[in-house]
């Protein structure tokens, strides 16, 4: 699909399991109290009741996907929401789902998309039924942050608890307890060997289907608070981390960024993009080997907070904000809810 994008755009795993699914007429209110509550969700949680709209959701947007036939997918703060290019769907509000805060969004190879959210365990979309996995299923905590899908089609879910793997059908996790550094598990990359890479809280470790091992800064000292791990093309290691922006090859680490770095992206040129500061001040960069420039200027404002990077087919930028998503087209940065 060809998406035309207008000049402003969008506001915007050992446990077996028995999962029910949840269509677009599965829950819709009966006056049932019982069921009316089950649909509330997060305390505050807020969606808009249209299903549909020319304007994205103008809420904390913490990713954006391009899935694989095109269409945009932002796991949102109001919910799960779709844009074609034109219309924005909310298909929290559409398939009366419970209202739970998105934060990631996994396609795996069979086209299913995959929604972690951070109180209610996580989403599966076959493109018709939604089916709901959660903490009461075996996934380790019901706060999902990232997501991968394996060589051997085995989905892996990095929680507030730990880290989880399902194989269709019951749950793996794995904790402090099995070597994991942290188990809060806030980003997950499968690199060019199949070797998993975990980002925790307090360090990295390496998952070779055995085993987990540590990987450490050159000094010896662990990362810190990972929130971003990306190979290069060269084969190089990217982390993003409290302590900034660090290339990695083998026990090698060189500190390219000194300050605070959260969503990293390397994009078809081979620049690395990346967001850096703290709300509501955070500035876009991209990093050509040589200079970073700051592309948070090109939309004549800060940006709130620059979360989950994203090329897009045509080569745009989509980052996710704490008010809305944005898109760089290699001139501007535009905002959704402009």
């Amino acid at each position: 699909m060809k998406t035309t994008l207008p000049i402003v755009l969008l506001s915007m795993l050992f446990a077996t399991i028995g999962c029910k699914e949840t269509t677009v007429n599965s829950e819709k209110s009966t006056g049932n109290k019982q069921l009316i509550d089950t649909l509330k969700g997060e305390p505050g949680f807020w969606a808009p009741k249209e299903v549909s709209s020319d304007k994205g959701p103008n809420c904390i947007i913490r990713n954006v996907l391009q899935d694989s036939k095109g269409y945009y997918w932002f796991a949102t703060w109001q919910g799960i929401v779709g844009y074609d290019g034109k219309t924005f769907v909310n298909y929290t509000t559409k398939y009366n789902l419970k209202k739970y805060r998105v934060f990631s969004i996994l396609e795996d190879k069979k086209g299913n998309m995959w929604f972690g959210t951070m109180q209610g365990g996580v989403y599966k979309f076959d493109g018709e039924h939604f089916t709901h996995f959660a903490a009461s299923d075996g996934l380790a905590e019901n706060r999902v942050t990232c997501m991968l899908e394996d060589k051997n089609g085995n989905i892996w879910m990095g929680t507030y608890g730990g880290l989880s793997c399902f194989d269709g059908s019951s749950f793996k996790n794995y904790t402090v307890q099995d070597g994991l550094a942290g188990n809060y598990i806030y980003s997950l990359m499968l690199d060019n060997k199949g070797i998993m890479w975990v980002g925790t809280g307090r360090g990295i470790n390496c998952f070779d289907g055995n085993k987990f091992s540590t990987v450490l800064q050159s000094d010896g000292n662990p990362f810190q608070s990972v929130r971003s791990i990306i190979q290069g093309r060269n084969g190089t290691m990217w982390v993003g981390c409290e302590d900034g922006l660090f290339t990695v090859m083998g026990s090698t680490s060189t500190r390219v960024f000194p300050n605070y770095v959260g969503s990293v992206l390397q994009d078809k040129e081979g620049n690395i993009w990346f967001g850096s500061g703290s709300t509501p001040n955070m500035v876009l960069y991209r990093y050509n080997g040589k200079t970073f420039a700051d592309i948070s200027t090109k939309s004549g404002k800060p940006c709130p907070q620059v979360f989950g990077l994203m090329e897009d087919a045509n080569g745009h930028i989509w980052f996710g904000t704490t008010n809305g998503a944005c898109y760089y087209n290699g001139l501007f940065v535009s905002s959704i809810i402009d």
